[in-house]
């Protein structure tokens, strides 16, 4: 305790448990030789995430998991994910979400001092319900097209108010296929959008447009997007480059 002794910081006994205001957890010996170990090194920090959040989903035995700063910047990137997904373009604007479905739905009851991270990436937050209080209906009234997301915040004494995580995944809308959410959420004015294919994605079939009302205005149909074999990031590093010097 030295260390703090020499900061003049007094330390204190911690009675929430794993608490960022208490700072956290006491990390064990493997881990502070783990730290100790990878400290002896430079990696590539979006490669060492990669691999880190591949084999921490491995462990719990889930789809994915992604290391971050804490729960504040946990919430942050999932809105910004949520957001503009995986397009370089919108991941540049953020937090400008213009045009973006940029909605995230949360239950007033489930509110949190940590919840404006969520805004940080150009979030527009849908309160629902009261302070004590929310229905499933409620929440489904709420979703509409600039719905980006629904969150449930896992925090002790609100989970006996509002609706639970299981139901909240049930109302929660399905994804939508990645070429619709690199879209504009309202089409131009005058012209209907061009009809769906099977997979739910807007038609690039000449013959399926043709025949269409807003065939005309939208006129021929575009090319499949290429697929970047450089791969996002390195596509975000060069627009990046590009974008003009704000002086």
């Amino acid at each position: 305790m030295d260390v703090y002794a020499r900061l003049g910081v007094r330390p204190i006994v911690n009675a929430r448990g794993m608490n960022t205001m208490a700072s956290g957890s006491l990390m064990p010996k493997p881990v502070l030789d783990a730290m100790t170990e990878a400290a002896g090194a430079f990696v590539d920090m979006g490669e060492l995430n990669a691999h880190a959040g591949a084999h921490i989903a491995r462990l719990v035995g889930v789809e994915g998991a992604h290391v971050t700063s804490g729960s504040a910047g946990g919430l942050l990137l999932a809105a910004a994910a949520c957001i503009a997904g995986d397009d370089p373009e919108q991941i540049l604007r953020l937090p400008d979400t213009t045009g973006m479905r940029n909605e995230i739905i949360i239950q007033r009851c489930d509110r949190i001092q940590y919840d404006q991270a969520l805004r940080m990436a150009g979030t527009v937050l849908v309160e629902v319900g009261t302070a004590d209080a929310c229905a499933a209906e409620t929440i489904e009234a709420a979703i509409g097209p600039r719905t980006a997301a629904l969150i449930y915040i896992v925090s002790p004494g609100l989970a006996a108010r509002g609706v639970g995580p299981e139901r909240m995944a049930e109302i929660c809308p399905r994804p939508r296929p990645p070429a619709d959410r690199r879209r504009r959420v309202d089409p131009p004015a005058g012209r209907a959008p061009p009809p769906l294919d099977g997979d739910g994605r807007r038609s690039r079939d000449p013959e399926r447009r043709q025949g269409h009302p807003g065939a005309a205005e939208h006129g021929p149909a575009r090319r499949p997007r290429r697929p970047d074999p450089r791969g996002g990031r390195e596509r975000v590093a060069e627009l990046r480059r590009r974008a003009p010097v704000q002086r």
